[in-house]
């Protein structure tokens, strides 16, 4: 699998789900631990959510000025930002408000709406990118012998835009029996 937006989602919602079940004891992980470790997490999310989009305006229109480079920075900044939050290991450790079997349940449930919501998200990235597009072409057709490069340039991009849509393979709902995959 090699979906870096759903990684980051499914990787969000596992220490989300983790630490929503920590049982807070006198003398080991407290509640300001555990908002510390939320306030991280909620950074990351907000990179990831901009991250998404900002990967669908390039795919549509091709390096820009400085989007590449914050494309790149927020990438960058969300990486260092894992490595300081509490990690996978540590979280296992932590004891738990409620008995293995039930979280587990609880965790495939947030894995799974996680899927979901990336797929939503991605979704929203694309109309809004594509929406944007056509109101250019729209203004743009106006005066369509004046605007015939920029046209076409636009154009182009709707057209990227449609070819990333076909190369995208649904997350599916499990109870439908197909499997879900990414390209």
């Amino acid at each position: 699998m090699d979906c870096p937006s759903l990684d980051c989602a499914i990787k969000l919602s596992i220490w989300e789900c983790y630490l929503s079940e920590v049982q807070l004891v006198p003398g080991g992980i407290n509640e300001a631990v555990v908002l510390a470790e939320c306030g991280k997490l909620a950074l990351i999310e907000q990179r990831h959510n901009e991250i998404l989009f900002l990967r669908w305006r390039l795919r549509a229109e091709g390096v820009e000025d400085g989007l590449g480079d914050r494309l790149e920075k927020l990438t960058n900044s969300n990486n260092v930002a894992w490595e300081e939050v509490i990690t996978y290991d540590r979280l296992q450790l932590l004891p738990r408000k409620i008995e293995d079997d039930i979280f587990f349940e609880k965790l495939i449930s947030y894995t799974s709406k996680a899927a979901f919501k990336c797929q939503e998200m991605e979704k929203k990235a694309e109309n809004l990118e594509r929406n944007s597009l056509l109101d250019d072409l729209l203004l743009l057709k106006r005066n369509y012998t004046a605007n015939a490069e920029l046209i076409r340039e636009t154009e182009l991009k709707l057209s990227n835009i449609e070819q990333c849509c076909g190369s995208e393979t649904k997350v599916s709902d499990p109870s439908s029996g197909s499997r879900s995959s990414w390209e």
